[in-house]
């Protein structure tokens, strides 16, 4: 039923010459129809994965924001100290080139701390994110990317939340990609075991 006002007001309204769905208030308007710059955050892309030797997600870096902010929750399986670390991927194929630059440290509960000096380097195949994470204890990642998709660099940093060696730790760090590749993917990898958990992958723009 199409309600007309309670006014003598004459009103038209114009159909488009085209076929599609009318939308009310009511409606939900899906992601791809919406484009141009947009405020605040949106989802891009989300997953689960189980016993996984590494966890990764393709074309899920567009033109459409310039920033991203991806969270991984995860169990690690029973199988000794972890170390994980990150890389960028494109067209399907994970890019191992020597151009991962970054420094990070940590600190934890017991206030040890230290600066992976040894770790970091202008001349990495990949952003080493966490050491030595114990087994059967759940590990939170936190990274943000900043240019994944434009030919500007890739500049990355993160927080990780995890435990080791008796005590809940935190590591921080950030990095960059030397070179002015676009990327559209990502992909986490640890050097024993398996992980089980999800991840989300959010969009943002300045304005």
């Amino acid at each position: 039923t199409i309600a007309a006002p309670n006014s003598d007001n004459n009103n038209t309204l114009t159909l488009p010459d085209e076929a599609g769905t009318v939308l009310t208030s009511a409606s939900s308007i899906p992601s791809s129809q919406i484009t141009g710059s947009l405020g605040g955050t949106t989802l891009v892309d989300s997953g689960s994965f189980t016993g996984a030797t590494t966890v990764s997600a393709d074309s899920v870096f567009t033109s459409t924001y310039k920033n991203y902010r991806l969270f991984i929750n995860s169990g690690v399986s029973n199988s000794g100290d972890q170390d994980f670390s990150l890389q960028m991927r494109s067209g399907g194929s994970t890019n191992g080139t020597s151009n991962y630059s970054y420094t990070q440290g940590y600190v934890n509960i017991a206030l040890n701390k230290d600066l992976y000096t040894a770790f970091g380097g202008d001349s990495n195949t990949d952003w080493f994110i966490f050491d030595n994470h114990d087994n059967s204890h759940d590990i939170t990642f936190v990274i943000d990317l900043h240019n994944p998709a434009t030919t500007n660099y890739t500049q990355v940093n993160w927080n990780i939340y995890g435990y080791d060696n008796g005590y809940t730790k935190w590591v921080g760090g950030f990095g960059r990609h030397k070179t002015t590749t676009s990327f559209d993917g990502w992909i986490l990898s640890r050097n024993n075991g398996t992980v089980t958990g999800t991840y989300t992958l959010y969009g943002w723009n300045e304005s």
